[in-house]
């Protein structure tokens, strides 16, 4: 068990697909702002 704050062992890695472009390019946005956030989410 792990305690507040601390790091939680991920999965193995998710596969990602995109609906449409839209989903893509917000994707690439997030991935450009956001990195460490977007891998924990």
């Amino acid at each position: 068990m792990t305690g507040r704050g601390q790091d939680v062992p991920r999965p193995k890695p998710w596969i990602v697909r995109f609906a449409d472009r839209r989903a893509a390019e917000g994707w690439n946005q997030l991935l450009t702002q956001a990195l460490e956030n977007l891998d924990r989410a």
